[in-house]
């Protein structure tokens, strides 16, 4: 009998045991939760812009401001302290390099705070700069971007807390905003030569215009640029040469093709188009760039002064509007200039390998590619060159 008294002893108490350490388990897993839950409540974070209408996440700005400013609170409300940083991963902007109270340290994307104590509140606005690269992605103008408060919260009890709370903003970067007297879409055009030169053993008039068309400041990224020139008739001959698309593609001499630069010739009117593709999602954005353009017309010998080149610009932007630029400028054709610059004479004749197996002489003409500034008065003013 007191055996079996014994066993029922023992038995209740191996089960009292098993059920305490489970109890024990639990609360402390509550316990630490609490700490955990404890320091989201204890620690609050804001981000926002502050306008005349109030409080907001999203605002509008041209994309050369320099006057965004977002408002930023920390708080720890009841007891413990906190450790922490403010990021700003994967953003369109950065921080500006600012002196602020409370503030331990600013880089680019960080902000790294001092220690916020017990029932204390820091808040402070900072500067935002746009921060955009050569290649955008095309929702880049109106992308949410996320700042993020990270760190670790002590409360009374010693007990360590990680915080990782998340706010989002969004800028929406419209058209930059330009000082009085200044336009958006830059055009210039100027005849560098006009000169009689001996071609092949005729005399021609030949006649270059270099253009250079893009955005003022900051710009906005370009989606297409449309250029169109009249001229004075009785043309025969027309060569369009880029010397670098980078304004509206990002494109150095030669790298440009056929989808991203072409020509049309119409009697006396020459259209030039470029174009800036999307591209797996991101497209070309060269800031305080020019496209460069050198336009060769060949006339016969004959006198061109004061007459008149139009040209008209049209650039389309990447906004959601398509905004179409347009502006117009007029060179007149003046005094003789001798500033050739690369004109592709001739073609070259057809060579059979037979002749140069058989090591037999042959004439034949070469390409003549020219890309020299020639100083004034040279003579005699001749492009053609032989050669065997």
């Amino acid at each position: 009998m007191k055996q079996k008294i014994l066993k029922t002893i023992i038995i209740i108490g191996m089960i009292l045991s098993i059920t305490i350490a489970h109890v024990l388990v639990f609360a402390s897993e509550a316990i630490s939760y609490a700490f955990q839950d404890m320091g989201k409540e204890n620690v609050q974070f804001k981000s926002y812009f502050q306008t005349e209408e109030g409080k907001t996440q999203e605002i509008e700005k041209p994309i050369n401001s320099q006057d965004i400013k977002l408002q930023v609170e920390v708080e720890v409300k009841n007891q413990g302290y906190l450790s922490g940083k403010i990021e700003m991963p994967n953003s369109n902007f950065k921080f500006k390099q600012e002196q602020i109270e409370g503030i331990e340290k600013v880089t680019d994307h960080e902000i790294v705070l001092k220690q916020i104590n017990s029932k204390e509140k820091i808040k402070f606005q900072i500067g935002l700069e746009v921060n955009l690269g050569d290649k955008i992605d095309l929702n880049t103008f109106n992308q949410e971007n996320k700042i993020i408060l990270k760190g670790s919260y002590h409360n009374g009890a010693n007990t360590q807390s990680e915080i990782n709370i998340e706010q989002n903003f969004k800028v929406i970067l419209t058209m930059p905003k330009l000082e009085e007297g200044k336009e958006l879409s830059q055009l210039n055009a100027k005849v560098i030569t006009n000169k009689i030169y001996n071609l092949e053993g005729q005399n021609k008039r030949i006649v270059q215009v270099e253009l250079k068309s893009g955005l003022e400041e900051n710009g906005y990224p370009i989606k297409e640029t449309n250029l169109k020139l009249e001229v004075p008739k009785g043309a025969q001959k027309i060569q369009v040469l880029d010397r670098g698309t980078l304004a509206t593609n990002g494109k150095n001499e030669t790298q440009n093709t056929k989808n991203t630069f072409s020509y049309e010739v119409n009697q006396e009117n020459l259209a030039i188009k470029i174009a800036n593709p999307e591209k797996e999602g991101k497209i070309s954005y060269n800031k305080q760039n020019k496209d460069t353009i050198i336009v060769t017309y060949v006339y016969p010998e004959e006198d061109l002064t004061n007459q008149e080149i139009k040209v008209k610009s049209n650039i389309t932007l990447y906004d959601n509007q398509e905004t179409n630029i347009e502006k117009e400028t007029i060179v007149k054709i003046e005094e003789e200039k001798d500033n050739i610059v690369d004109y592709k004479i001739i073609s070259q004749a057809e060579i059979y390998k037979g002749k140069i197996y058989s090591n037999e002489e042959q004439d034949y003409k070469t390409i003549s590619k020219i890309d020299i500034r020639y100083p004034r008065n040279r003579k005699p003013h001749s492009i053609t060159r032989r050669s065997k």
